[in-house]
C-alpha cells in the first residue's frame, strides 16, 4: 500500500452535510432590471454560468437575464448589478 492509496477521492470529504444541501435562486426584478446583461456576463466568468439572456424585452429596452441551471450562490451578480436588480436567495433542499 503506497501514501496516496489511503486518500479518499470523494468529491463531498470534507464537506459539511449542511453545506451540501444548500440550493440558491437569482431572483430578478424585473421592474428595477434595464437589461445591461452584467450579471450575465459576471456569471460566466466568475460564476457557474447559469444566467443568460432571455430574450425577454425590460422597459429601457435591454435585454432580462433568466436563470438556465443550478446557481452556486457565489453572489458576483449581486455584487455586480448596478440597479440592485438581483438578488440570491437560498432555497429549501430537495
Amino acid at each position: 500500500m503506497d501514501y496516496f492509496s489511503s486518500f479518499s477521492t470523494s468529491s463531498n470529504q470534507g464537506a459539511s452535510p449542511s453545506r451540501m444541501r444548500k440550493k440558491f435562486s437569482p431572483i430578478i426584478n424585473v421592474n428595477v432590471c434595464k437589461g445591461c446583461l452584467i450579471c450575465v456576463y459576471v456569471c460566466e466568468k466568475l460564476g457557474a454560468d447559469v444566467l443568460k439572456e432571455s430574450g425577454e424585452s425590460t422597459a429601457m429596452g435591454g435585454v432580462l437575464p433568466t436563470v438556465s441551471g443550478e446557481c452556486v450562490g457565489c453572489r458576483w451578480c449581486e455584487r455586480f448589478c448596478p440597479d440592485f436588480a438581483i438578488s440570491v436567495e437560498e432555497v429549501e433542499a430537495c
